[in-house]
């Protein structure tokens, strides 16, 4: 009867549907992902992403189009930076409310691109998740039970550290963005920061998200690095934010740094509060 159960349910399909009808950024923000990668045209994995020098370049030169420029080191950045924004943020949400974690190496993540270069979709190739014991699927055989949260952390990073990122970097290089290897990962190091920020504001839980953050990224070389968490006072009371490890490079097609650029300053900060 167990097996029979095990059968028809997917723990991960079910999280994957709390996770998607979870609304942040008053809606705009796409927190939806599919179990299966859809039968449709356009969806490719992660490694594959990699692999396929044509079709990373093609997605490079989307983003090029949409923002009026040739800049591979600002197009390079952003699409890693897309990329794992878009990997992490479900995620994150699932690692608050479930304290569970889908399986997030590069061969399962499969990835849909629209014609500005951005990923508008998101699916997992295989439903394996890990959970902590008291989790009541931990009996599942989909599941791969942790002991403690900071193994839940340390799941993570694995699969950024050990497959994403020494993917999808060498790769970008390849195609001559002109980006140090160091420099990319810690902007892979600001996309963890500022995702766990931006969802624990949403859900309510800042403390907690950014102190998981914070454990996610004092762990082993390379993907570690400060958080750059501070607290902003100004006349309407204060507010968390943070200062980035690196540039994103938006300035070369924007009209001004972003707020939690290294460029900017605090007083510069302070003044983009009372405008807003």
């Amino acid at each position: 009867m167990q097996s029979e159960r095990w059968a028809v349910v997917a723990p991960l399909a079910a999280t994957i549907g709390r996770v998607s009808a979870v609304e942040i950024g008053d809606g705009e923000i796409d927190l939806s992902a599919r179990l299966g990668v859809p039968d449709e045209p356009g969806w490719v994995t992660v490694a594959d992403l990699a692999e396929d020098q044509e079709l990373l370049g093609e997605v490079l030169s989307r983003i090029g189009r949409e923002y009026g420029t040739t800049d591979l080191a600002y197009r390079g950045t952003t699409l890693l930076r897309d990329c794992l924004w878009r990997v992490l943020a479900p995620t994150v949400v699932a690692l608050l409310t479930e304290r569970r974690l889908p399986d997030l190496r590069v061969e399962n993540v499969a990835l849909r691109f629209d014609e500005s270069g951005f990923a508008e979709g998101m699916a997992f190739v295989g439903s394996s998740f890990a959970s902590l014991p008291h989790d009541r699927d931990a009996g599942h055989p989909d599941a791969v039970v942790l002991s403690s949260e900071d193994d839940l952390l340390a799941w993570l990073r694995e699969a950024l550290a050990e497959t994403h990122l020494p993917a999808l970097i060498p790769a970008l290089r390849g195609l001559r963005v002109r980006r140090g290897t160091r420099v990319l990962w810690r902007a892979a190091v600001d996309v963890c920061a500022e995702t766990f920020m931006f969802v624990g504001q949403e859900l309510g839980c800042e403390a907690e998200a950014c102190a998981l953050a914070e454990r996610l990224l004092a762990g082993p070389s390379p993907l570690s690095g400060p958080t750059g968490y501070f607290v902003l006072e100004h006349d309407g009371g204060s507010e968390m934010t943070r200062v980035r490890n690196t540039c994103c490079l938006y300035y070369k097609v924007g009209d001004s740094t972003c707020f939690t650029c290294p460029r900017t300053s605090n007083e510069e900060r302070l003044r983009r509060l009372v405008v807003r």
